[in-house]
């Protein structure tokens, strides 16, 4: 439909990364390629200014998308990052960093 939301993406230029997230697809539109395309554009964006990786963070306990992300080329690196606000946690979290080369096939 026109002018409906089907996706975002947010994506910050961080040295020689494009970083992105948060990254969500509507769940009427889930399963379409909408997120594929989505981070297709991205990784356009960083390839633009020529940067070497595509970066991003997911919370520890959301293995689903650590297992996608990975599907699509991005391998876990450096260390955790603490979550930015603990006190409104219901139990203990970090944030997982992956990335890909922007070179590498998604």
């Amino acid at each position: 439909t026109a002018g409906e939301v089907m996706g975002c993406i947010f994506y910050e230029i961080k040295e020689d990364s494009v970083y992105f997230g948060p990254f969500a697809v509507s769940p009427q539109h889930a399963g379409k390629g909408i997120g594929k395309t989505l981070l297709r554009a991205v990784i356009d964006i960083g390839k633009k200014h020529e940067l070497q990786w595509c970066e991003l963070y997911c919370v520890n306990h959301r293995s689903d998308l650590i297992n996608i992300y990975s599907k699509w080329g991005f391998e876990v690196f450096g260390d955790n990052v603490p979550y930015p606000v603990p006190d409104r946690l219901t139990r203990p979290s970090h944030f997982v960093r992956m990335r890909k080369l922007l070179t590498d096939p998604l």
